[in-house]
């Protein structure tokens, strides 16, 4: 059996927006695509979150400020 495949279809004059560069270091669409609102979509197939994953995740916390910290890279580390 072959893979469901989703097709996005946009219509007419409304494409997501893409910015041009000019080459590798252009960073001039930076805030124009950087500063808007994040918004969250949906997902595609919504499930119910069950009593036992519920459960097994009742005292899960995760912050990625501590991944971060431990990075060897300069510029992520704190």
């Amino acid at each position: 059996a072959g893979k469901k495949v989703k097709v996005l279809y946009y219509p007419v004059g409304s494409l997501p927006a893409l910015p041009t560069l000019w080459d590798r270091t252009n960073v001039s669409n930076f805030r124009q695509f950087t500063g808007k609102a994040p918004t969250l979509s949906p997902p595609w197939d919504a499930w119910p979150v069950i009593t036992t994953e519920q459960v097994a995740f009742r005292d899960f916390d995760f912050g990625a400020g501590a991944l971060l910290a431990l990075s060897p890279h300069p510029a992520l580390s704190s």
